[in-house]
């Protein structure tokens, strides 16, 4: 389960003045939250610049993110010529394989926030927006990312003070910048490269490690993503962004136990997700356990019959657990609810872990005539 981080580069200017208040968000109804984030999740995949861009009140988090920082209103004109469109900055994390869906709508110090989960083969994030209803109309004020642990005007308003500090705003940009690009063609040693020759104020920093960890794990080296992670949890031990980023560490040491309460303490806290019953089957299903694992991948697709990580995680422990009969059953079943699957004999043939699948006598006498 690979890391999907938000990261923007600011660009800041000079004088100080009298710190602006942090301003205070109107919130909607619960209702009005809830078609809020239906079309929210509709903007996102496919993603829509323009929509995006309107559905997120940038003034509002831009003032948020400079609250209780001495900056002059050219400070903050130069903060948003920086920032650009939020919306191209979100699409960007956007790949054709990711989806994004509408969990629910929580209640946290007592407002209505949309909680969204963001899903593809480089892995899971969630957010939660913090809503904003001026007359008529609802927007998003700011932007809760649980692989960051924090608003995102908090980690705007940290690279602001890191780069103002440091004396080193153009070089952050500049390089945050080609190693997002470096990213996005594949080229992770030069990206990280790049990162590790920054200077270490901002090499340390928690978007520099978070991104740091994000190259990692897409490189084929675990070391050095566990590295990555444990830099990350050093420097930041009590964040409540570790129970996300930790999870693939414990997976790849084998400490199934530590994975499952990760999941569970996340899980809590997001109020329940099907997504993360799949992955503890799979964690029940690398520590051997599994009828504990099928159980799981089978409420996983009982709660999101669309979910196709939780499909194929109850065909992968029911392959390991040798119900043939049961993973038969799954692949009608994956057939009729996923779109455009194919599950057939070359793709089964193609990973190792269905190998005693289709060699079984109940799956030859199935195939057999179709």
């Amino acid at each position: 389960m690979k890391r999907s981080l938000l990261v923007a580069c600011l660009f800041v200017l000079s004088c100080k003045q009298e710190a602006p208040p942090a301003p205070a968000a109107k919130p909607p109804t619960p209702e009005e939250s809830d078609q809020f984030g239906k079309r929210f999740a509709s903007h996102m995949v496919p993603c829509k610049v323009g929509e995006l861009d309107h559905d997120i009140d940038v003034d509002l988090l831009v003032d948020r993110a400079v609250a209780g920082r001495a900056i002059s209103s050219a400070d903050i004109r130069g903060f948003k010529r920086g920032l650009g469109s939020v919306g191209t900055m979100l699409c960007a994390q956007i790949t054709p394989d990711t989806t994004y869906t509408y969990l629910r709508t929580q209640t946290i110090d007592g407002t209505p926030r949309p909680l969204f989960r963001m899903l593809g083969d480089d892995g899971v994030n969630y957010h939660s927006l913090e809503l904003d209803k001026q007359g008529t109309e609802v927007r998003a004020a700011d932007l809760y990312i649980y692989m960051t642990g924090e608003q995102l005007s908090s980690t705007f308003g940290g690279l602001f003070d890191l780069a103002l500090h440091s004396g080193a705003a153009a070089e952050m940009s500049s390089k945050v910048t080609e190693i997002k690009t470096l990213m996005q063609s594949k080229q992770l040693d030069e990206a990280s490269r790049i990162l590790k020759s920054m200077p270490a104020a901002l090499r340390k920093s928690k978007p520099m490690l978070l991104l740091g960890v994000q190259i990692a794990s897409g490189m084929d080296n675990d070391p050095a993503y566990i590295a990555a992670i444990d830099d990350y949890a050093k420097a930041f031990p009590n964040d409540p962004s570790l129970d996300l980023v930790m999870v693939d560490g414990a997976f790849l040491r084998k400490k199934y136990d530590d994975a499952i309460a990760l999941i569970d303490r996340l899980d809590k806290r997001l109020g329940g997700d099907p997504y993360l019953e799949s992955l503890r089957a799979n964690a029940f299903g690398e520590a051997g356990k599994h009828p504990e694992a099928i159980a799981h991948a089978k409420r996983a697709v009982q709660l999101e019959p669309t979910l196709a990580q939780g499909w194929w995680a109850l065909l992968t422990q029911q392959s390991a657990g040798k119900d043939f009969v049961g993973a038969i059953a799954t692949i009608e079943a994956m057939t009729d609810k996923l779109a455009g699957s194919a599950v057939d004999d070359a793709s089964l043939r193609a990973d190792g872990r269905f190998n005693a699948l289709v060699d079984s006598k109940e799956y030859l006498a199935w195939r057999k005539p179709r």
